[in-house]
């Protein structure tokens, strides 16, 4: 079962609603998880299990997904907010798109889809 999570950065940029994993059906082809695309300054949900990634706003570009670029992330942080089959984000600081300072954070939202 896939789940939510949020973004949010001390300069004001913020993300509702990222996906995380997948549901029953599709868990054999895809793989949910938000990636940093520096073209559209924004965070964005990739499916990592299709190669190459591309932003799903088009954008130009190769997005970055923050559970596998460790030069997204200054700080690691003690908690997990998200684990999905090894891909971990946790409670550190990230690199904001708006921004680029090491200021955004991913929150629990403890919502769940199938």
């Amino acid at each position: 079962m896939g789940h939510v999570i949020s973004a949010s950065c001390t300069c004001g940029y913020s993300e509702e609603s990222l996906s995380i994993g997948a549901g029953m059906l599709d868990h054999t082809t895809v793989c949910r998880h938000p990636a940093y695309c520096a073209a559209g300054r924004h965070v964005v949900t990739v499916n990592l299990f299709e190669q190459p990634l591309t932003c799903p706003e088009g954008c130009a570009g190769t997005p970055l997904p923050y559970c596998n670029t460790p030069s997204l992330q200054i700080k690691r942080g003690k908690g997990r907010v998200s684990d999905w089959d090894g891909l971990t984000i946790n409670t550190g600081l990230y690199t904001c798109p708006r921004c680029e300072a090491y200021s955004l954070q991913f929150h629990e939202q403890h919502a769940l889809f199938d």
